[in-house]
């Protein structure tokens, strides 16, 4: 729809198809660009970039635009110019005129510096070799270089010219114009009056009319073979404007690399012109252009800057191509005559020089400043990037050589475009960078970000009081208060996208449209500001004072139209339609070509005059304006969308808030013809034919996007005579703003909602309260609700009403328990209430069983203390030993509490799965520890033992009472304790793992491969044991057979990991699966389960469930194994694995990497670790909207020395990646490196500062990995979302890889995904601080060297980096309990490593290593803060960004860095 929206004609079909996209974008909706990632394709090549003697450009003319502009057209005039330039086309392209063309000795292009001319000064070597597509092809040279080397036409152009060339479908269009004779009249007058010189800023002509005339000058200036094209195309080029977007960049790279100095320099300044325009728009000295123009002006200008600096790049790549092949040929020659033989010199060819010329004269500070100016804030962003890299002669880097401080101005622009971005992380960063504090206006725009409109407020007051006991005027105030970001940025401009302009509601500082400037008698920044803080609170009626004041003091018309559409926003959003109504006739909506209101005061506007149009029952006026603010969207979507969905979201958003209106309109007519009430029907029409919840929830989850849907909604509800609905909406308000961070507004909001009392107010006005620190006020208020609620939960209305007094019983028993207000006995009656009051709410149950679980905690620690002799004391504490007369110390034993936890814990997942990720491991970890507290003991309490049968008959009635699919994943930590000593435990343990299997049998059997080959007897026996048992529980035949198949294709896999080639072929790459795995072949299809990732975190059903699956019969969405690819490619590692592709029933190829002679067993574990983890961060709000998350992939043990795992494809060392970039620079040859520096380390002296050893290195290799992620992600948006996924996957993996003493992070151990810059991590065998025993220990938390920190951004480790880096601590600080209860499976699962320390180690059924019991120790300070760093320093427990902070500070010192092991390569 993005793509189809664009103008393809100008004509009326193409204006009704284009308001025809706006209605169905607006129907679809806004949905988030996170939940729904729409990749826009790049713009197209060049056909310059294929051969210069072919005919695709011509071929793409044809079909694609000419051929579609006869087939869609409904006007006679385009059709007839359509088939003029169709016919010119073929007859001026025919054989013979193409043989011509070739005969000359350069192509007939008469141009010099061709392709031709470069290729002929290669080496005849070298040229051989090209003339050869099989040498190239061997050579690994791509098709897209071969391209851009290979000589010659295109057969079928050579044979019947460019109708030969043509697909046979397109052939049967045009084969009539072969013939034709149309004329096109009176050329030479068109040409004469056509304009000359710079075309922009002259005339002021339209986007279109400027694009006609810029490309129709650039066509008489086209040389070469394509000069015949672009002539036979000019008379249809007005018609058309993809067209005209297409043969710009053709005509433009043409001029630029075979035309003269002057035609070079007339597109120069035609690009200049239209530059400055965004700089003087800034200055006003010059009326700034219409908001839609404008935009279409720089897009386009984008677009071709884009198409011909990717065509640079990959000519750069082909030359580098061929210095490689020269490079080979030398050492060819060099073997031969055993002499020292330089490589032949390969010089850039001079069209290539040309092109990358004048793309380096354009600066890169105009182009931040056109970018900020028309709202592609992530291009501002690259571009203003690179030029201050250029400019400050790299980034602030703390592991770098050099770290840079950034001048005022330069962090004031960053300032602005991360907060046009909504990327309050980055903003929080560059706060750090501004040297000698904060300005005003940063603490305003950081004020404004974090939600703080109180604060912001607060600071407009004073600059404005400020100002005025100066005696300065507003505007002086202004110009002294705004940042010096209008030497980058062009404020005042008329998209609202600089200072001056913000495009939403949380606009920053000004957050005005253009000409805002005090300069052109507008209102000045602080009384915008101070006017919009007003608005974002909720304080509107404020608002509409101040607006009335400044309307009684201000005549100059622009400050009143600002003035007066501010009092729209806040008039319309409280309903006040007689107000409304005068403030509209003040602000009039401006024209398409008006600039007097930004984006977003152009939409209250309208969106005032549609409800007034409501209010007044003018339906008809109501959808003229619906299509009339269509199309004003509609003109500008084209543009920005071209660039990326994440661009053009806000005015898809609008587009969704104009249908909601068009969907009330639709309900009022239809009231109105059938003379019917709104009654309860009304909601309920708007929930399920409108679909209000589900389009709401599929919104970008922030202010911007939601404040003003939800506010249009209050108003359509109160005008469809929906009262309730429109008080759920305020509600709905107020928590968007508590979970977004803005306090304020939800209070304002909350209010609203308890005056109209709507259900639920209450509790989210005390969640407001406790939020903001009011914690006594929060549980006072809802404890005087609370007891009506009481008496009426008696008689419910509904499950509505009784979930809702529970929630607000249960939150205060929760609060008053963290407060310690009442005693144990008080605070379990008033969970035993929530419960009570809504027995089927599992919330109630789970926050009742981790109270009494902290109970229980708290009294084993103090119960078990040694006492006299060392003997554990289990009785209840008693200091008098029974003297006193009263009651002293705990009221009850430890382990009394167990089966109320128990209980509790298992009510909580009895239905759904919400709470099994935290209950499930700890109902496993109480019941195994109390059974290990048994073990060995010979007197018991009769007390004790009343407690161990309850608790035993609970576990076993859980055992079936829990779904089996919620123990399925806790499956790791089951098969970790299969061998308990206590042999109940090891009972209930076995038994829940048959039944998992039973149901689950395709997940268990990947899981326990491993198990029933282990070292241990018992647990290979008890491993056994379970699949033996839930094999004979299966009731269909095809899933007993499904056991058998997966022992046999376990086996066969087996043998194929320890498979090596035998001596005489050491060398081998391939071999052939059905000549060495035969066996293997034969056995497959299997229905066995493809073990990939996704089919262990999110199971089908289980086979036996009520759907019928059987295993023969799983079901659609498990996929199993039907073959094996015959090549399996052998990698030249010592080891051999394998890579090896399975065919899946859906067709699809599942590659994975077959490992010998490796314990997989630990990264088994800390993949599953993983995946709990990422459910840990998606339950968080904060990492939930960052999505913190750590890529897993599939890991399957199959021995204790060997196993498969699931292969992820585009992945990239972090290593390759930086020796990329610096081998394309010529700064880094690997042999010659590698030698200097180990000779530079062997040399250093015993004593001397390591850091400056490392210094020596880095003053060689200075970062760069900023330009690979440029490189691969060449989009603005698309390299945007790289480097953040980039810098908050790093950020999880450094801290999580902390807490488990994650070590050997050398270069090829961690990898990039090259599709999204997610950072993977691999080789986990350094665990645990192992990494403190190697030869040379390794002295840094994890790899922060300095391109890891120059892929972050010019802010470095500041911003993103930092804030991640903090979630991520406080979700594992939250969820301790979850994270050691996972991280126990590495204490109690005989890894090699530990049990070889013990003797007898492998023979015991289950081990308590006391290495695992001393790296469990370890993780649980690290998680309190009490150990930091890598040598866990005792400390007192610091606070999540002071640990941050140390670990940061710890990975980036350069004397820790020199000290690592030099192969693990700090300086990379």
């Amino acid at each position: 729809l993005l793509r189809c929206c664009d103008n393809a004609m100008r004509t009326n079909l193409g204006r009704r198809l284009k308001l025809r996209c706006a209605e169905v974008l607006g129907m679809l909706g806004a949905v988030d660009p996170a939940r729904m990632p729409v990749t826009m394709p790049l713009p197209e090549s060049l056909c310059e970039h294929r051969l210069e003697g072919t005919l695709t450009l011509q071929v793409q003319l044809v079909t694609r635009h000419l051929v579609r502009l006869l087939e869609t057209t409904d006007n006679i005039s385009t059709l007839d110019f359509a088939t003029y330039a169709i016919q010119t086309l073929l007859q001026t392209h025919t054989a013979e005129r193409i043989a011509e063309d070739s005969g000359g000795g350069d192509g007939g292009n008469g141009r010099s510096g061709t392709r031709d001319d470069w290729l002929t000064s290669l080496s005849p070597e070298l040229q051989s070799v090209l003339r050869s597509s099989r040498a190239l092809a061997q050579a690994g040279v791509s098709m897209e270089q071969l391209s851009l080397l290979m000589p010659g036409v295109d057969a079928d152009g050579r044979e019947g010219g460019l109708f030969g060339a043509l697909r046979p479908h397109v052939q049967l269009v045009v084969r009539p114009y072969l013939t034709s004779r149309f004329t096109l009249e009176d050329l030479v007058s068109r040409a004469a009056g056509e304009a000359q010189g710079v075309i922009f800023g002259r005339g002021r002509h339209s986007y279109r009319r400027w694009l006609e005339l810029w490309l129709k000058s650039l066509s008489r200036r086209v040389a070469g073979p394509h000069q015949r094209a672009f002539s036979a195309v000019t008379s249809v080029l007005k018609w058309d404007l993809p067209l005209m977007t297409f043969l710009l960049p053709h005509a433009v790279h043409n001029i630029i690399a075979y035309g003269s100095a002057s035609d070079v320099a007339g597109v120069r300044d035609e690009v200049h012109a239209l530059l400055e325009s965004c700089r003087e728009a800034a200055d006003g000295s010059m009326p700034p252009a219409p908001v839609p123009e404008h935009e279409l002006y720089l897009q386009t200008l984008f677009t071709l800057l884009d198409v011909l600096g990717r065509w640079v790049k990959d000519m750069q790549d082909t030359v580098g191509t061929l210095r490689a092949l020269e490079a080979g040929i030398a050492r060819q020659k060099q073997m031969q005559r055993n002499a020292q033989i330089e490589p032949a010199e390969v010089p850039l060819p001079a069209y290539l020089t040309r092109v990358a010329d004048f793309l380096d004269g354009i600066p890169t500070r105009s182009l931040a400043q056109a970018a900020s100016r028309c709202g592609a804030h992530a291009r501002a962003l690259q571009y203003f990037e690179t030029y201050v890299r250029a400019e400050n002669g790299g980034a602030m880097n703390p592991a770098a050589h050099v770290s840079v401080v950034y001048k005022p101005d330069q962090v004031s622009f960053l300032l602005e475009v991360y907060g046009q971005l909504e990327e309050p992380d980055g903003l929080s960063g560059l706060v750090r960078l501004r040297q000698g504090g904060l300005t005003r206006s940063d603490q305003i725009l950081v004020a404004e970000k974090a939600g703080s409109w109180g604060e912001a407020l607060t600071l407009y007051e004073h600059q404005l009081c400020t100002a005025q006991a100066a005696g300065e005027p507003a505007a002086a105030a202004a110009a002294a208060t705004s940042i010096s970001v209008n030497t980058f940025a062009g404020a005042g401009s008329a998209s609202g996208s600089g200072r001056l302009g913000g495009s939403g509601p949380l606009a920053v500082v000004a957050g005005i449209g253009g000409g805002g400037g005090a300069g052109g008698g507008g209102l000045s920044v602080l009384e915008q500001g101070h006017l919009r803080c007003l608005l974002q609170v909720g304080h509107l009626q404020a608002l509409l004072q101040q607006v009335d004041g400044l309307l009684a003091r201000r005549a100059a018309p622009l400050a009143r139209t600002q003035a007066a559409a501010l009092g729209v926003a806040a008039s319309w959003r409280l309903g006040s339609w007689r107000v409304l109504e005068e403030y509209l006739g003040v602000a009039e909506v401006p024209s398409a070509g008006g600039s007097a209101l930004g984006p977003q005061d152009h939409l209250d506007v309208c969106v005032g005059r549609l409800l007034l149009g409501l209010h007044a029952g003018k339906f008809e006026d109501v959808r003229a304006g619906l299509v009339a603010a269509r199309a004003d969207i509609m003109a500008i979507l084209p543009a920005i969308s071209q660039e990326s969905y994440v661009r053009a979201y806000p005015s898809v958003a609008r587009l969704h808030m104009l249908q909601e209106v068009h969907d009330a309109l639709t309900l009022m007519q239809e009231r109105q013809g059938s003379g019917t009430s709104a009654g309860a029907s009304g909601t309920q029409q708007l929930n399920q034919r409108f679909r209000w919840r589900e389009r709401l929830a599929a919104t970008q989850a922030s202010l911007a996007i939601q404040e003003p849907l939800l506010s249009l909604r209050r108003q359509l509800a109160d005008l469809l005579g929906l009262p309730g609905e429109a008080g759920l909406l305020w509600l709905q308000h107020s928590k968007l703003c508590r979970a977004t961070g803005h306090p304020e507004a939800a209070s304002t909001a909350a209010l609203h909602a308890l005056a109209r009392d709507v259900p639920g107010a209450v509790l989210e006005h005390a969640k407001l309260l406790w939020h903001t620190d009011q914690q006594q006020r929060a549980v006072e208020e809802l404890q005087a609700a609370l007891t009506p609620l009481c008496e009426a939960a008696r008689h419910p209305r509904g499950d509505t009403d009784r979930t809702l007094h529970a929630r607000i019983a249960l939150k205060v028993a929760t609060w008053t328990a963290k407060q310690g207000q009442l005693g144990y006995s008080e605070l379990k009656k008033l969970y035993e209430d929530a419960i009570r009051m809504d027995d089927t709410w599992e919330k109630g149950y789970f926050q009742y069983a981790r109270y009494l679980d902290q109970l229980h905690g708290d009294a084993k620690l103090r119960q078990t203390q040694l006492k006299d002799g060392g003997v554990k004391s289990t009785k209840a504490t008693d200091r008098l030993n029974g003297r006193a007369r009263v009651a002293l110390g705990e009221e009850r034993a430890y382990y009394e509490y167990l089966p109320d936890i128990l209980t509790n814990y298992g009510r909580a997942v009895s239905d759904t799965r919400r709470h099994a990720l935290h209950a499930l491991p700890r109902i496993l970890t109480l019941y195994c520890d109390f059974g290990m507290d048994r073990v060995g003991r010979r007197q018991v309490l009769t007390k004790e033992r009343v407690v161990t049968s309850q608790v035993i008959n609970l576990m076993k009635t859980l055992s079936g009472s829990v779904p089996t699919g919620a123990w399925l994943a806790v499956l790791p930590q089951l098969i970790s304790r299969i061998c308990h000593p206590c042999q109940d435990v090891s009972d209930v343990i076995q038994r829940i793992l048959v039944l998992v299997t039973e149901a689950y049998p395709h997940q268990a059997l990947w899981s326990l491969a491993a198990v029933c080959k282990s070292q241990v007897p018992a647990r290979r026996a008890a491993a056994s044991n379970v699949i033996a048992a839930a094999q004979r529980k299966c009731a269909s035949e095809a899933t007993r057979r499904l056991f058998d198949q997966f022992a046999k294709l376990a086996e066969h896999l087996i043998k194929l990991c320890h498979w090596a080639p035998p001596q005489q072929r050491q060398s081998v790459k391939i071999i052939s699966a059905a000549q060495e795995f035969g066996a293997l072949i034969k056995l497959l299809p299997v229905q066995v389960m493809v073990p990939v990732q996704d089919a262990f975190v999110s199971p089908m059903p289980p086979v036996t469930g009520a759907t019928g699956a059987t295993a023969a019969d799983p079901g659609p969405g498990l996929v199993t194994l039907t073959a094996l690819e015959d090549n399996v490619l052998v990698m030249p590692s010592l080891q051999k694995p394998k890579k090896i592709t399975f065919r899946g029933s859906d067709g699809e190829l599942y590659p994975f990497l077959a490992k010998p002679k490796d314990d997989l067993r630990k990264d088994y574990r800390l993949m599953d670790f993983a995946s709990m983890l990422n459910s840990l961060f998606n339950k968080h709000a904060a990492s939930r909207r960052r999505n913190l998350r750590m890529r897993t992939y599939a890991v399957l043990p199959l021995t204790e020395d060997c196993g498969i795992l699931q292969w992820v494809n585009n992945l990239n060392a972090f290593k390759a990646a930086c020796e990329e970039v610096y081998i394309a620079e010529g700064l880094y040859k690997r042999r010659e490196f590698t030698m200097s520096t180990k000779k530079l380390y062997d040399s250093w002296p015993e004593g001397h500062s390591r850091a400056q050893l490392l210094d020596r290195v880095l003053v060689q290799l200075p970062p760069r990995m900023h330009r690979w992620f440029l490189a691969k992600f060449p989009g603005p948006a698309t390299w945007l979302q790289a480097r953040l996924n980039f810098t908050r996957t790093n950020a999880v993996w450094c801290m999580v890889g902390h807490m488990l003493g994650l070590g050997d992070r050398h270069g090829e151990n961690v990898l990039i995904d090259t599709a999204s810059g997610d950072t993977m991590h691999v080789d986990f065998g350094c665990l645990f601080d192992k990494g403190l025993v190697l030869e040379v220990p390794e002295m840094v938390p994890f790899r922060l060297t300095q391109n890891i920190v120059d892929s972050f951004g010019v802010s470095g480790v500041e911003g993103v980096f930092r804030k991640c880096a903090e979630i991520t601590l406080q979700v594992l600080r939250q969820h301790k309990d979850v994270f050691m209860t996972c991280a126990e499976t590495f204490l109690y699962d005989p890894l090699v490593d530990w049990t070889k320390a013990k003797p007898g180690g492998l023979d015991s059924a289950e081990v308590e290593n006391p290495a695992a019991k001393d790296a469990l120790a370890t993780i649980q300070g690290r998680l309190s803060g009490t150990l930091l760093g890598v040598l866990s320093q005792p400390s007192m427990p610091l606070s999540v960004q002071g640990q941050a902070q140390r670990l940061i500070g710890e990975a980036a010192d350069k004397e820790k860095l020199g000290s690592m092991y030099i192969w693990w390569m700090p300086w990379m």
